[in-house]
């Protein structure tokens, strides 16, 4: 049940109908907390499994109502005002673990798209400062939760790291925290140069991911030069 209640919100969030999502993640949550007491254990190749699942049926979405079509909901990346891109694709969990105990994975893909939703919600909320730093904090601390959920994770997954530090980057931009989106971005340069050099059973996993990280490195390093 939790499953299905993650992807629907997934859905949800892909509408733009974000506080519909919220709520649904919520319940989803509250859900999953009897899936994590009856297994603690999380299987990064179920992760990796989400992940794909997620990334090949935004791209399998993006082919069918045309590729580069900035104005769809299903484009996995958003391009803010400041220009940072924000990696949007919401997380879903593939049809083979519908009944699938999944321990520490569910409410770590829970807390991504509950962040996710609140942080492109606030891209809405263009009229009323203090909502858009409440929904901008509200999704910095749940990303920053899901980040410190899988650094305690013996296997950990660099694809996730990735998007997470990468989103955590764009908001300490949006409320003018320059010195922390530079740290994120350097950590992100570091992620795809250690990937790049001693990891590449990743590689062909952030491909597709790439272009967007370097663009947002460069921006990092133009920002830090002026």
């Amino acid at each position: 049940m939790s499953q299905r209640l993650n992807n629907t919100a997934a859905h949800q969030i892909e509408s733009g109908d974000y506080d519909k999502a919220i709520k649904t993640l919520n319940n989803a949550l509250r859900l999953s907390r009897a899936d994590f007491r009856q297994s603690q254990t999380s299987h990064l190749f179920m992760l990796e499994a989400c992940l794909s699942y997620s990334q090949n049926l935004s791209t399998q979405q993006a082919a069918a109502v045309g590729e580069g079509d900035e104005n769809s909901s299903n484009n996995s990346n958003s391009s803010n005002k400041n220009g940072l891109v924000i990696y949007q694709q919401a997380l879903r969990v593939p049809s083979e673990y519908m009944s699938h105990p999944m321990g520490r994975i569910l409410p770590l893909l829970v807390m991504y798209n509950m962040a996710l939703a609140n942080q492109l919600k606030s891209l809405k909320e263009t009229n009323d400062d203090k909502q858009r730093r409440v929904l901008l904090n509200r999704a910095l601390k749940l990303y920053e939760l899901a980040y410190q959920w899988q650094s305690k994770e013996e296997h950990k997954s660099l694809r996730l790291n990735m998007i997470l530090v990468n989103n955590i980057g764009d908001i300490h931009r949006r409320v003018n925290n320059k010195t922390k989106f530079q740290r994120c971005m350097q950590q992100l340069m570091r992620t795809l140069l250690y990937v790049r050099v001693t990891d590449g059973e990743n590689i062909q996993q952030i491909q597709p991911m790439e272009t967007t990280f370097r663009r947002n490195i460069q921006m990092s390093s133009s920002a830090g030069a002026a």
